[in-house]
């Protein structure tokens, strides 16, 4: 009897994002499979999302199970997605490969996920694009007033201050 095989594209090369899920796909009776640490993305470098598409394409037929983050496949890791010029319609075709898999191989298990975009409060590009340096509190400051807002909580006072703000901020940036 062969162990079965899950296939896992992590979220980047980070220890908790790489070696965790295969040491919890080997607790679970499977044998982890992975894409080299160096196709994938960093907090610095963006991942190869062609040889990652390719691998892919390569292993997931034979497998039993596939796991793959999105902001992986999509984007090329974590980072990007929040740093990512790519427009939407070149991200949703990176993920159409699920879908051509799972069509090609109505057996194969997939499970995905997606990390939640989280908008830093911090006037730091470290992680965001270069504007957030300039910007990022600012933006912050009106993502949380627009959704106080938009869920009708909205205080005195709100709106105006989310105008002036939006003043502050350039529409490319505010639009991007």
């Amino acid at each position: 009897m062969t162990t079965p095989t899950l296939v896992i594209v992590p979220l980047d090369d980070r220890p908790p994002n790489y070696e965790y899920p295969a040491l919890l796909a080997q607790a679970a009776g499977f044998t982890p499979v992975l894409p080299p640490k160096a196709w994938l993305g960093t907090p610095w470098r963006t991942g190869n999302t062609d040889r990652l598409a390719a691998w892919l394409d390569d292993v997931a037929p034979a497998a039993d199970g596939l796991v793959a983050a999105l902001d992986t496949l999509g984007y090329g890791g974590l980072v990007n997605s929040r740093r990512s010029p790519d427009p939407a319609d070149a991200v949703l075709a990176r993920l159409h490969q699920l879908r051509e898999l799972k069509q090609a191989h109505p057996s194969l298990t997939i499970l995905a996920y997606s990390v939640l975009m989280r908008i830093s409060r911090a006037n730091s590009a470290e992680e965001e694009k270069a504007y957030w340096e300039s910007y990022g509190a600012r933006l912050f400051r009106m993502s949380y007033l627009e959704d106080r807002l938009a869920m009708m909580a909205g205080a005195p006072g709100d709106e105006e201050e989310l105008a002036a703000l939006g003043a502050e901020v350039p529409q490319e940036i505010v639009n991007d």
